[in-house]
């Protein structure tokens, strides 16, 4: 092979829908670099039945799975974490040494990610890793996100002061770029719905309107509080009667199993109450455009919703330390708390002054393409 018909390898590493559902805008721009072999990894909750089997979304957007680690997620106890952690490290370390990529892409904090970042630093590959620099003191993923940082070699982050945060603890400034948040660009490149489609598709109430509900554990708390805040959560939305409940489901974090018991057996009891393991990128993004309000935990609310000019209502601390747009508002995790905020944002969503000055802190897309241009210089 002559030199200049050598390309350049790349490994995209993917262990949920939620880190999938941003890098995919990369992988759609890797798609047009003819000089550039990409190959993508995909582990945990990805190969899960009771997770989705999010890795046929994969799949279905035309991508090809070219390595699977199958960790078995049944439980989500911290033994079986470790477990998960160590069948990573020992696969993927395999695959490396065998593809010999010049650049493996990682995004988010999750311990998929951290696992696939130290296997990388140890065998001496580039890792590229997106979404550094954010701070969320009251999971176990900060400590993950720190780490990653640290086995990282380039550093793509979401708002300039992310990049401020990187720079202070002693990442090298010309090896971090701010690129804006990938999940607009998810937002941006969803087909739109039409409306009374997706009431049928979704076998929605027409008449009623709609919550979109995402609420995951907050690791650093005991199981047994994050029941509590969840139920304390369910309680509240029992008052709002006239609105149709629409839950995705919680991932493969300590506590989760717990939290998608009590989820599931509320909507099935309950009328007009759904839940989704995955409700696909296009489904979500479309339910959202039609939602009064997004409800939750979750960081999707906080840097992907308000690109719609919708409104989150945060509950709790799972968020903490996330920079965040007036469209969010915050609220203790306690009964009149989370209904004061709740009857907030529905009045607030009928005010359409309010909704058409909502802007996105983390910018206005084309993430991904700014991302590769700038990969391809560094590989």
């Amino acid at each position: 092979m002559t030199l200049s018909n050598y390309k350049k390898k790349i490994l995209v590493v993917s262990g949920s829908r939620s880190d999938y559902g941003l890098i995919k805008s990369v992988l759609n721009n890797l798609e047009n670099e003819k000089k550039i072999d990409t190959k993508i990894l995909v582990t945990g909750s990805h190969l899960e039945k009771i997770y989705g089997y999010t890795y046929k979304e994969i799949e279905k957007d035309g991508f090809k799975i070219n390595y699977k680690i199958f960790l078995n997620l049944k439980k989500t106890n911290k033994k079986k974490l470790v477990s998960s952690s160590l069948k990573i490290i020992k696969s993927m370390g395999k695959i490396l040494i065998k593809f010999k990529p010049d650049a493996v892409l990682i995004l988010g904090d999750r311990y998929e990610i951290f696992s696939a970042a130290f296997t990388s630093y140890l065998l001496g590959f580039k890792v590229f890793h997106f979404a550094g620099g954010e701070e969320t003191p009251f999971v176990y993923d900060n400590t993950f996100r720190k780490c990653i940082t640290n086995l990282s070699t380039y550093h793509f982050v979401a708002h300039k002061d992310y990049k401020k945060k990187l720079i202070k603890i002693g990442v090298d400034n010309n090896k971090i770029f701010n690129v804006g948040n990938l999940g607009i660009d998810k937002i941006k490149s969803q087909k739109k719905i039409n409306k009374k489609f997706l009431i049928k598709k979704l076998k929605l109430d027409k008449e009623k309107p709609i919550f979109l509900i995402t609420f995951h554990a907050t690791t650093n708390f005991s199981v047994k509080q994050n029941i509590n805040d969840l139920k304390i959560l369910l309680s509240v939305l029992e008052k709002f009667g006239n609105f149709q409940k629409i839950f995705t489901l919680p991932p493969s974090d300590v506590g989760s199993d717990e939290l998608r018991n009590i989820i599931i057996k509320f909507c099935k009891i309950r009328k007009f109450n759904q839940f989704y393991s995955s409700l696909g990128a296009e489904n979500y993004v479309n339910l959202a455009r039609i939602s009064t309000l997004i409800i939750g935990n979750s960081s999707s609310g906080i840097s992907e919703i308000p690109s719609l000019k919708k409104i989150t209502i945060n509950i709790g601390k799972r968020q903490n330390g996330r920079i965040m747009g007036k469209s969010i508002l915050n609220c203790d995790n306690s009964n009149k708390k989370i209904e004061k905020t709740i009857k907030k944002g529905i009045a607030l969503s009928k005010n359409k002054k309010f909704l058409k000055n909502i802007l996105n802190p983390f910018g206005i897309g084309n993430s991904g393409k700014k991302s590769i241009n700038i990969i391809k210089k560094l590989i």
